[in-house]
């Protein structure tokens, strides 16, 4: 018994044990080293088990932790842009003049901390624009918020601005095209114009 362990464990070189059951009999031989290459196997197969499922858990433990800093930055992002909206909402209704946002949104210090939540923008007036989604001059506290939340360092108010204007000078594009195609040139001259 000893033997076959030390055989397995390393601590003895199992060929000379089991050249020396061979000279008994080659089936003995035979027999040894199937149980070698079985418990090897076995041993492997469950070291190898360990370490992935522990691996799997590190990991599982990982994105869970992730994903919960995550939430709480948004839920954080949320609560300053939330007060940043309830400075230059005066009378508290949740509603802000468009207007009175752009002048807000030009101070350098608004403008310098909405960059600290990863919010940038180029211009106010376009900034706007695509926060306001419902009452024309009117911005809400959800549309502000949830406006901001859509916008990160990545997708800046400039970039998604001209998404928009591209997105409108093409349909007015076709929609000319459509009724007569001889305006063409005008709208590719108005878009030359527009982009300078």
């Amino acid at each position: 018994m000893y033997y076959l362990l030390a055989c397995v464990l390393g601590g003895l070189d199992w060929t000379a044990c089991g050249k020396a059951l061979g000279s008994l009999h080659a089936g003995y031989e035979a027999i040894f080293v199937v149980y070698v290459v079985l418990t090897q196997l076995a041993l492997l197969n469950v070291v190898t088990g360990i370490f992935v499922d522990c691996a799997t858990n590190a990991a599982m433990n990982d994105r869970q932790v992730v994903l919960q800093e995550e939430m709480m930055k948004e839920g954080l992002h949320r609560q300053e842009l939330e007060h940043i909206f309830m400075e230059v909402d005066d009378d508290g209704d949740g509603w802000v003049i468009a207007s009175v946002l752009v002048e807000f949104l030009r101070d350098e210090n608004v403008r310098t901390y909405l960059r600290c939540l990863d919010i940038s923008y180029h211009k106010p007036e376009e900034f706007v624009k695509i926060l306001q989604a419902s009452r024309r001059g009117m911005i809400s506290k959800d549309e502000f918020i949830s406006g901001c939340m859509a916008l990160t360092a990545e997708r800046s108010a400039d970039m998604i601005f001209m998404l928009r204007e591209n997105q409108k000078y093409l349909k007015s594009i076709k929609n000319d095209v459509n009724a007569n195609g001889r305006s063409l040139p005008r709208d590719v001259a108005h878009i030359r114009s527009s982009l300078d």
